[in-house]
């Protein structure tokens, strides 16, 4: 549910590079020039893996709690995802896809829903997050889990709608301040898309 990027990771196939992605105009190259390189992400950051494409539904009409599931039949969109590291830890998967302005909306929709419908699920609290202007819409929330320990681990999920494109962020660990360093990421990684509108435009 909550861990988008990662779920979606550990249990879709992956695309076979060079296929065009499965909704809106850009190909895969495309999509994968839209991530940030590691000149580009804010200091502190590196490249930790290099891109993938993952299988990854669209969630219409619905949140992205555990027992709020996915339909048979919803349409699914082609994500090309990166991950990112800081030298503390905390890392970082930022994804992009081109499923069209209403699906892309959708998406940030089901993120904005879920703290609400599921504010407390399989030990974890959500919290929904204030977000500046971003994009055309955005919505994100943290979820924190207590540990056996005393000390807790937290995850912060991001979704921008931004023209055909929807763009994912998932932190995972970190604290305050790197949540400030995680929405500079956001924010540099939707500027970049945002600058090949001849590419990105609505499906």
């Amino acid at each position: 549910m909550r861990t988008i990027i990662l779920a979606v990771a550990a249990a879709a196939a992956v695309v076979a590079p060079g296929s065009p992605a499965v909704a809106g105009p850009p190909n895969l190259t495309e999509l994968q020039n839209a991530l940030l390189t590691a000149a580009e992400a804010p200091a502190g950051y590196r490249i930790a893996e290099e891109p993938q494409t993952l299988k990854l539904p669209i969630p219409r009409d619905r949140t992205l709690c555990d027992d709020d599931a996915s339909p048979d039949g919803e349409p699914e969109t082609t994500l090309v995802v990166e991950s990112l590291e800081e030298d503390d830890g905390t890392s970082v998967f930022a994804g992009i896809a081109a499923p069209g302005a209403y699906n892309a909306m959708e998406f940030v929709a089901a993120v904005e829903k879920t703290p609400a419908r599921c504010p407390k699920e399989n030990g974890s609290t959500l919290t929904p997050l204030t977000l500046p202007a971003i994009g055309d819409a955005a919505a994100g929330f943290r979820d924190v889990k207590p540990s056996v320990d005393g000390k807790s681990s937290e995850s912060t999920v991001v979704a921008v709608a931004d023209g055909a494109l929807v763009l994912l962020f998932e932190m995972s660990e970190g604290d305050e301040s790197d949540r400030a360093e995680f929405l500079t990421l956001v924010e540099a990684a939707v500027a970049k898309a945002g600058r090949r509108p001849d590419q990105f435009s609505a499906a």
